[in-house]
């Protein structure tokens, strides 16, 4: 993971790509000539770990990061079929190889965490950032209701926290 002074995640989505970029260009010298199916499990073992490395600490918020990422996937998806014409629908690809979108599996990792944190698997203190809601109502909330975790400054508003309440 790359941290910028600045504390953008321009960099590492740039480092990541290329790396899964290389990783694709390698995949497409070495398996010339391979199934489709071959193709899509060495694109699930080699390159998409790279996409998916940590994703809670560095889901991309900005549209042309998360554009960035799927970039790849799509490439890759052109890879597995060697269908490079631009007519060719390319999410119809991502079906037939039954690849989500990365932003889902990041959304999902996302989701996955917070439970692991609301029930105290991985034993953290969370009383600063998860709390019970002040008042409930039998009609808005149930005993597992969060109350909206607010940040102050910008720099936080984006983590997962935020994300998922």
């Amino acid at each position: 993971i790359t941290i910028s002074g600045d504390l953008s995640w321009n960099t590492h989505v740039g480092n990541v790509c290329n790396s899964a970029y290389r990783k694709l260009c390698f995949m497409r010298r070495s398996l010339r000539g391979t199934n489709s199916d071959i193709w899509t499990n060495v694109y699930k073992t080699l390159v998409r770990p790279t996409l998916k490395y940590a994703p809670i600490i560095w889901d991309p918020r900005a549209q042309t990061q998360i554009d960035k990422v799927e970039r790849i996937q799509r490439l890759a998806a052109r890879f597995i079929f060697s269908k490079y014409d631009r007519h060719e629908s390319v999410s119809a690809l991502l079906r037939e190889a039954q690849l989500s979108s990365l932003a889902s599996r990041r959304r999902i990792a996302r989701l996955k965490f917070f439970y692991l944190l609301y029930f105290k698997y991985l034993h953290i203190d969370t009383q600063t950032y998860i709390r019970s809601p002040g008042r409930r109502s039998r009609r808005l909330n149930n005993e597992l209701s969060v109350d909206p975790f607010m940040p102050n400054i910008d720099i936080f508003k984006y983590t997962f926290l935020v994300k998922n309440n």
